[in-house]
């Protein structure tokens, strides 16, 4: 059940794609390169330590809770973040770049599948997760 409002608080975050509006959380996806199975982002910016994940994207939806890729950050403003996506990174496709807080102590990415309440998706002014859907370059 818990998966179930997760994956519908995503998805209707998702419907204003593009770009994500907060100032304590910013992802710069325009300028991202995409290579081989590698994402960089120019600029990253978090106001507590967490991560950046990637997760993959079926039929307009965010494919929650698991992830593609993801990378630790500290609290602040990172340049030139990389992560390693699974497999290759798909020409064309959509994707979605989510910021979440390490929550637990252990600076190991522990959201997924069996553990939805740690390291939990950092939230904009409004409530929803900061998230953006990006397509990779063709």
């Amino acid at each position: 059940m818990k998966r179930i409002a997760i994956a519908a608080a995503l998805a209707a975050a998702t419907l204003g794609v593009g770009a994500a509006q907060a100032g304590h959380l910013n992802v710069a996806v325009e300028g991202a390169t995409f290579k081989g199975d590698t994402i960089t982002f120019p600029s990253v910016l978090m106001d507590k330590p967490g991560w950046l994940v990637i997760h993959g994207v079926e039929n307009g939806a965010p494919v929650v809770p698991g992830s593609e890729g993801h990378v630790w950050l500290p609290a602040g403003d990172s340049r030139d973040v990389s992560v390693d996506v699974s497999g290759m990174v798909m020409k064309g496709a959509d994707y979605i770049v989510m910021l979440h807080y390490e929550t637990n102590g252990n600076e190991s990415y522990d959201f997924g599948p069996d553990s939805t309440d740690v390291d939990t998706p950092a939230m904009k002014a409004d409530g929803t997760p900061y998230m953006i859907m990006f397509k990779t370059a063709m």
